[in-house]
């Protein structure tokens, strides 16, 4: 190197040097962008596959909500057969996501002279068709949809499952059983089904597109596939069978982790031929299925591996070009640096407006003058979008918390003192606004209506249906002073408003302050439980009738009760005892008379107040998934 010249030695440094950094920030960024895509690419799919659970876990728990409902009114309310085939057909046409729904019956428990009563509603070629369930080739006792539920003693959803002889189409069907109280034991009835079609499903997998050739599917608590792209394997192939067909060790470990109910992700090369892919897995929380979303490394990587081949071309060609030009470039570049560098540190120190000189220049100084400019628009126009953004979610918030206020000031701000009596009561909807009311109604002569309900569904509005409730129980309520008759109007002003399957569960008690006489009316709504000054837990309201709304000219029965000076009452909602833990526990009425029983002394407030500790201790701070209220009173010594 002595003896070679000037120009010699400046281009091999330089282009040494150069070589070097580049083929070093060549090797960073094409680690960091793997990473970052790698990173970008689960996210998506993740969030996909979080979308698409939530989307199907809401659909399904909506699903579940209403055999449940009917089983618990059929146990307290018997039907006529008119009334079972109106109800049956309404679950259908009232509930876009139901494909067919029955009430099926032990042998000989509706009709004595008949061993097979199951009428079947359910959806085919845009219309409600109808057909009756059993006989000799479908004897439906020993199906699991009949047969789980009744030997379980417990709502069940079945394995998919082709329905030959009902619906004809591979569905799954969630059953809810009822019973009857015969001679202080619970003698079994039937059922009440809801089925579902699992083309929705594959509708609902299908339009996610996280890559080009990117794939999600679902499996069933066996491992059955219930959909996937490849229509063969769908109720033909578990996903265990096809690990043993392709030999995959790994693609059986994934099956295991999903039919266990984890999550998370793991990498296959068989479900993609080929080449390598992720697979990100998740469960359904309502029946135990699981989903997975495959994303393959090419298309994964492909941007990646095309931006690190042009990038080396570009620098190649730099580098020959340097050869030629590195005289001229080292002092034309050295200016137009020192004015970009000046302007990083404005840009570096907040001054967008920073203006940047003009380079009338072909070369990397030119471009990267123009990327400055570029950098520095896309800067203000991203801070102007968060800006906005962050304004709208404020005022959406803003918005929300209003709307509870509002809410709010539908129910009593002040609870009625009335002499020998304490009341307390509180509602806690799990979103914003919900569906639970309660209200205390001070009427003629002396009495108190009392009244606690619960609206189908959540949210906006389940809140609007409320606010017209408590305004019919306060309007009613002063015409007529019998509970049951107030119920057979409000529930006729319901079913003419509802149009899309609004019911709502309530009981209502008329309180005679003087006398301590009450009469009760439930409507599908959980009884009055009451602890007297012996400590003996009682409920009352037990033979309700079903929820208002679902049937015109309903009638209700009414229940007389005494209250005794240190007597007192609790009524509550759903969201009380459905309060599930981490194990899916739900804290049930056990939970609530256990509680009872420890407030000997307490007051309704402090009754209400130890519930609620109760339920957070026993959830373990588990976010509720429904509404929560309760209304207390206790009857004092004169």
């Amino acid at each position: 190197m002595k003896n070679r010249g000037i120009a010699f030695k400046l281009i091999s440094l330089i282009c040494g040097t150069v070589t070097l950094i580049l083929v070093f920030v060549a090797q960073h960024n094409h680690t960091l962008f793997r990473e970052l895509q790698f990173e970008s690419i689960g996210e998506n799919a993740e969030n996909l596959a979080f979308s698409s659970l939530y989307r199907i876990e809401s659909i399904l728990k909506a699903v579940e909500k209403v055999p449940q409902h009917i089983a618990y009114s059929l146990e307290h309310s018997p039907l006529k057969k008119d009334d079972v085939l109106k109800l049956t057909r309404q679950v259908v046409e009232n509930n876009p996501e139901i494909y067919g729904s029955t009430i099926a019956f032990e042998p000989f428990k509706f009709e004595n002279s008949s061993e097979y009563f199951a009428p079947y509603y359910f959806k085919k070629d845009g219309k409600i068709n109808f057909t009756y369930v059993g006989g000799e080739n479908y004897k439906y006792f020993s199906w699991d949809w009949y047969r789980l539920p009744k030997e379980n003693n417990s709502p069940q959803w079945t394995e998919p499952f082709f329905d030959e002889g009902a619906g004809d189409i591979i569905m799954a069907t969630y059953s809810a059983p009822f019973y009857r109280e015969t001679k202080g034991k619970k003698e079994f009835l039937g059922v009440v089904t809801a089925d579902i079609s699992l083309s929705w499903l594959t509708e609902i997998l299908t339009s996610m597109k996280i890559t080009p050739t990117g794939f999600a599917f679902l499996i069933s608590k066996n491992g059955v596939f219930i959909t996937h792209p490849q229509e063969s394997f769908i109720m033909n192939e578990t996903i265990f069978t096809l690990a043993e067909k392709l030999g995959d060790p790994s693609l059986k470990n994934i099956g295991s982790e999903m039919v266990n109910g984890n999550m998370g992700v793991l990498t296959n090369t068989s479900l993609i031929p080929g080449q390598k892919s992720w697979v990100f897995f998740h469960p359904l929380t309502t029946n135990g299925w699981s989903m997975a979303v495959v994303f393959p490394e090419n298309d994964a990587f492909g941007d990646m591996h095309r931006i690190t081949n042009r990038v080396i071309l570009i620098s190649t060609v730099g580098l020959m070009f340097l050869l030629i030009c590195v005289i001229w470039i080292s002092r034309s570049i050295t200016k137009p640096i020192r004015v970009l560098s000046k302007v990083t540190d404005e840009i570096a120190g907040g001054n967008l407006d920073v203006p940047i000189p003009e380079i009338k220049t072909g070369d990397e100084i030119g471009r990267l003058a123009d990327s400055y400019i570029h950098m520095r628009d896309n800067l203000k126009k991203h801070i102007e979008e968060v800006t906005h953004l962050t304004a709208d979610k404020e005022r959406m918030e803003s918005e929300l918390n209003f709307a509870a206020q509002v809410q709010q000031g539908f129910l009593p701000q002040e609870l009625p003192e009335y002499l020998n009596y304490e009341f307390g009561a509180v509602t806690v909807p799990s979103r914003f606004v919900g569906g639970d009311f309660y209200d205390l109604i001070p009427l003629q002569n002396g009495h108190l209506g009392l009244v606690l309900g619960d609206v189908s569904g959540k949210g906006v509005s389940a809140a609007l249906h409320m606010a017209q409730l408590l305004s019919d129980f306060r309007h009613i309520s002063q015409k007529e002073s019998e509970p049951d008759r107030v119920m057979q109007i409000i529930n006729n002003t319901l079913y003419k408003r509802s149009s899309h399957g609004m019911f709502a569960t309530a009981t209502y008690i008329t309180l005679d302050i003087d006398n301590r006489t009450m009469w009760i009316a439930n409507a599908g709504h959980f009884p009055l439980v009451i602890r007297n000054y012996e400590g003996v837990i009682s409920q009352h309201g037990l033979n309700g009738g079903i929820p208002l709304g679902i049937l015109p000219d309903t009638k209700y029965q009414k229940e007389q009760v005494i209250l005794n000076p240190g007597d007192i009452g609790l009524l509550y909602s759903d969201g009380a005892t459905e309060a599930q833990n981490k194990n899916k526990q739900q804290f049930d009425f056990s939970g609530i008379s256990s509680i009872l029983e420890q407030e000997a002394q307490s007051s309704p407030e402090e009754l209400i107040s130890h519930l609620q500790q109760g339920i957070l201790r026993f959830t373990e701070n588990v976010p509720p998934h429904d509404d929560m209220t309760f209304l207390s009173f206790r009857a004092l010594k004169p």
